[in-house]
């Protein structure tokens, strides 16, 4: 019986011994890579420049964050919906050659462009675009209803 619990106990401890061995082995590999090239008396100069590296990290990233703020602010005048309308002005001769392209930013100001095509020529027109309706100039049907698709559209 003592033979046998001696046998049980020495089992245990080579089990133990065993999966402490395999623990040590995997947090030496460990360290070891997190100080690879680095000689005994460098690892406090390793761990300075990490933290400076950390630093100049930290002020890149208040950079980025302050030139994201920026283009919040900015990003109501940019462009943000568009609107094609093609249709055909001359019933008679052709197809959808001609276009109301509308760019309008988070408010409803841009402009429209229209292009009138016909077999002779093409004409162009740019009118401004104020709150979604017509400043200076008068719309034409393709021109609003390309309006009104950059309205409607989610950008």
């Amino acid at each position: 019986m003592r033979a046998e619990l001696q046998l049980i106990f020495s089992s245990l401890a080579f089990f133990w011994l065993l999966i402490l061995t395999f623990l040590f082995w995997k947090q030496y590999s460990h360290y070891r890579k997190l100080t690879k090239g680095v000689s005994s008396g460098d690892f406090k100069k390793v761990l300075e420049q990490h933290l400076e590296n950390l630093g100049l990290v930290s002020q890149k990233v208040q950079e980025l964050v302050k030139r994201c703020d920026s283009f919040d602010l900015q990003l109501p005048a940019f462009i943000q919906k568009f609107g094609l309308v093609r249709f055909n002005p001359y019933k008679e001769v052709g197809g959808d050659q001609s276009f109301s392209l509308a760019f309008l930013d988070k408010d409803g100001n841009g402009i429209v462009v229209s292009a009138l095509h016909s077999r002779e020529s093409t004409r162009i027109y740019a009118k401004p675009v104020v709150r979604a309706k017509e400043a200076k100039y008068q719309f034409s049907e393709e021109e609003k209803e390309a309006i009104e698709v950059a309205v409607k559209s989610k950008g």
